[in-house]
């Protein structure tokens, strides 16, 4: 092998090919700089495949969206509404903000460099079930399920499973758990125990 060859090859392996159609996102080293084996150099982003990812509020009626067809609403970029199809729907909860990670492939490529880092807003509509409507403050936790600290005729407390329809603005729509008119405590949950007496707070017009 001469050193023509040698030095071609060495050339070669110095050049990067990325696997499919993609835009640069982010790079990792400077020209020049000698670069390990495995060591990242570049992020890419694929023109194909795109998806929105979403952070929406914890809702029972989320696990039943996935393969449903969703409008997508750009926000920062003046472009027509997209569609897409729910493909994921985490089930993990985050537990600072409440929300879960909701992901769509989006159906439209046209232009899709412009789409990279966009922020869209999702439209789809979902059943909700009729409930008994609480404060979301006095929504607990107990063990892996939700519950909320119900007053009985003498005014003590238990803490009562229940199972939540979904959430509105400041209020939870209780779908089993509560009947109508029963009452609970919506603010303080934190100081009670089972069995403590408590008294109605008045509250201001």
């Amino acid at each position: 092998e001469t050193a023509v060859e040698q030095a071609r090859r060495a050339l070669d392996d110095a050049v990067l090919r990325a696997p499919a159609e993609a835009v640069v996102t982010a790079k990792s080293v400077t020209p020049g700089q000698v670069v390990a084996a495995a060591q990242p150099v570049i992020e890419l982003a694929a023109l194909s495949g795109l998806e929105a990812v979403f952070q929406a509020a914890d809702d029972p009626a989320l696990r039943e969206i996935p393969g449903r067809r969703i409008r997508l609403e750009t926000l920062d970029i003046d472009r027509p509404d997209m569609t897409g199809t729910v493909t994921e729907v985490s089930p993990l909860v985050d537990p600072e903000t409440g929300t879960v990670t909701v992901r769509a492939r989006i159906e439209t490529q046209a232009q899709a460099t412009g789409l990279l880092g966009a922020s869209v807003r999702g439209h789809l509509q979902v059943a909700r079930d009729d409930g008994v409507v609480v404060p979301w403050t006095a929504l607990m936790r107990q063990g892996q399920g939700s519950a909320v600290w119900t007053v009985d005729g003498e005014d003590r407390v238990a803490l009562t499973p229940v199972r939540i329809a979904h959430f509105g603005d400041g209020t939870i729509y209780v779908a089993e758990g509560l009947a109508d008119g029963q009452r609970v405590v919506g603010d303080g949950s934190q100081l009670l125990y089972p069995g403590r007496r408590v008294q109605a707070a008045e509250v201001a017009p």
